[in-house]
């Protein structure tokens, strides 16, 4: 899916969702929509605004000596809803703007096509990277991802259907069934200095080590403040555990996961990740701070953005769920626990005490379960984006 700003148009490229004749491939078909003169100056305008505005908002209500009182904290989180139903109304006009009439290329499955389990996978440009196209209402709810390339989603795809058989989970297909993580490490609010502190999800993680002889997850280790882990830690985690969750300052993350190590190329992180446990990264990454999933766009978009999530996956790191823009760290705290919850299919139990069954989901449609779980569904659950290869 990108965008042609010269002819002001959006062109959408699908395979079809069956061939056209029994036993031949099916077709890659595009369809092109021609925009109004403007529109794609317009969104890009708006939703660099409501960052800024929103943004300028949190700081100036932080630095305020009486940000505690009732009748302040009444006023932010009221002027929060405002953002809220702002960026609602923005989603819906993406999809107005950008889709139109089509948007059911992007919402569902043609009348009469077979039922298919398995995320929407999404392949954008610099301009549409940028967008919450997720929250727009033909496909809010729904499980969908963001794919780095064709050619890595297929790499993905042929991993995951091998380890899948191995373990003989699979849906009737042979694509792999939900797999929650059985192992996790967690890096939260390291260095301090943030409101996204992990409290709820420190409570979660720990209510699933005991009693050891529970079903829930076991395994999770790591750090709560403190200093950053040192990077063989980190690659020995990426290389060792099924998930690595970060929750702090996004500018932290990059650091964290060798960001400059990741960009050398296509080997480094693995290579490095062998040296560390003599394995290959294969642990899903939720980076959970602001802006760890906004892209790199260059300016003139003369060429296409990057970001850490892409990064990461041509790698080798299976998927990667990180946000837009600034969030406000108690809101992503419940997304980030509601996400964990049903991706591991466990809950805490009430009161704190042992954890009780949930239906596991996959990674994606955790997401797009959690995402109402907040305070501001909009403005903090649809800055969580999921960039990986269906599951």
């Amino acid at each position: 899916m990108h965008v042609d700003r010269e002819a002001q148009a959006c062109v959408i490229s699908r395979l079809e969702e069956a061939p056209a004749h029994p036993g031949t491939p099916r077709e890659l078909v595009s369809h092109r929509i021609s925009l109004l003169d403007g529109a794609l100056s317009s969104l890009e305008e708006e939703l660099a605004s409501i960052r800024a505005e929103n943004q300028g908002a949190v700081r100036a209500h932080s630095q305020r000596p009486d940000s505690d009182r009732p009748e302040q904290r009444e006023a932010f989180w009221s002027e929060r809803e405002l953002f809220d139903a702002r960026v609602r109304r923005f989603a819906a006009r993406l999809e107005q703007d950008l889709l139109g009439e089509r948007s059911s290329l992007l919402g569902g499955q043609p009348a009469g096509a077979a039922s298919r389990p398995g995320a929407l996978v999404l392949f954008l440009d610099s301009f549409l990277a940028q967008l919450p196209l997720e929250a727009c209402p033909c496909l809010w709810g729904r499980e969908v991802v963001r794919g780095a390339a064709p050619n890595v989603l297929l790499a993905q795809l042929a991993e995951a259907r091998q380890r899948g058989a191995g373990e003989g989970s699979s849906h009737g297909d042979g694509a792999p069934g939900p797999r929650g993580p059985r192992t996790g490490y967690y890096a939260l609010n390291p260095l301090g200095g943030t409101d996204i502190t992990g409290r709820t999800v420190l409570e979660l993680l720990q209510g699933w080590r005991a009693p050891p002889s529970s079903p829930a997850p076991s395994g999770w280790s790591g750090r709560a403040g403190g200093a950053c882990p040192k990077a063989h830690e980190v690659l020995g985690a990426l290389a060792t555990h099924d998930a690595f969750l970060y929750m702090g300052h996004g500018e932290t993350a990059g650091r964290l996961l060798c960001q400059g190590q990741v960009e050398l190329g296509p080997t480094s992180l693995q290579a490095a990740a062998r040296r560390a446990q003599d394995r290959p990264p294969r642990a899903a990454v939720l980076l959970m701070g602001c802006n760890t999933a906004r892209p790199a766009v260059p300016e003139g978009l003369e060429h296409e953005a990057f970001s850490l999530p892409l990064a990461l996956l041509a790698q080798g790191v299976p998927a990667v769920v990180g946000t837009l823009w600034d969030v406000l760290g108690g809101d992503l705290d419940r997304v980030a626990r509601a996400l964990l919850e049903r991706w591991a299919g466990q809950a805490a139990g009430p009161g704190g005490g042992g954890p009780s069954a949930l239906p596991r989901a996959t990674l994606a449609a955790a997401l797009a379960a959690a995402r109402p779980a907040c305070h501001l569904p909009h403005l903090t659950g649809a800055a969580v984006v999921c960039y990986a290869g269906p599951s």
